[in-house]
């Protein structure tokens, strides 16, 4: 059944990008990914819920239209892809976008961001190349060293205090950041049909 969701997609996308360019023609740029992976089996369990782990959070990101091709392994986050779009289309990114544009990257391979930072009400998780740090609003914490652990079996965090001090100074620094950047929204009014469908799906 999982493939079969895949394939579907696959044909759906498909489907989606040639009406675009057909409509609008070559000039246009599509990007790919997704919100989130899922794990099957390999922590225990066949879900998408913030568990962070490498099968949650690793998702593919394609962006296709300006003629480059090749393939990189540097850390990006979902908030780029906005500025990625923006910059593509020529139009100013906001101040409030905390995210990069990957066009530097796609174009020439200059990219400086060395980690990502996930969020969650209850929870936040940092990932650089080596590290990966969980830590949870009731206090509980994980480090797991992908160098030599990259299927995050175990928890090293008794062993290397120092790192995580490091890394919760920058999440702190970048719980500042998203703060400053903060705009009021107005609020979404969301019928009960859309909230049962969306809870369907998993989010709450």
């Amino acid at each position: 059944l999982y493939d079969g969701e895949v394939r579907f997609f696959d044909a759906e996308a498909t489907r989606l990008i040639r009406a675009v360019r057909d409509q609008w023609g070559s000039d246009t740029v599509v990007a790919v990914t997704s919100d989130h992976g899922d794990e099957l089996a390999d922590h225990g369990g066949f879900n998408h819920h913030s568990t962070y782990f490498e099968e949650i959070i690793h998702v593919p990101l394609l962006i296709d239209g300006d003629g480059s091709s090749g393939s990189h392994d540097e850390i990006v986050e979902l908030l780029d892809v906005a500025p990625t779009l923006l910059d593509y289309a020529a139009i100013d990114c906001p101040n409030s976008y905390v995210g990069s544009s990957l066009k530097p990257l796609i174009e020439s391979d200059q990219w400086n961001k060395e980690h990502a930072i996930i969020e969650q009400i209850d929870s936040r998780a940092y990932r650089d190349m080596r590290w990966k740090y969980i830590t949870r609003n009731d206090g509980k914490k994980a480090l797991y060293d992908l160098s030599t652990d990259p299927d995050e079996q175990s928890d090293v965090s008794d062993d290397y205090q120092s790192v995580i001090s490091e890394i919760d100074q920058r999440l702190e620094a970048h719980k500042d950041r998203v703060r400053s950047t903060d705009e009021e929204l107005e609020g979404v009014d969301i019928d009960g049909t859309v909230e049962d469908r969306l809870e369907q799906l998993g989010y709450r």
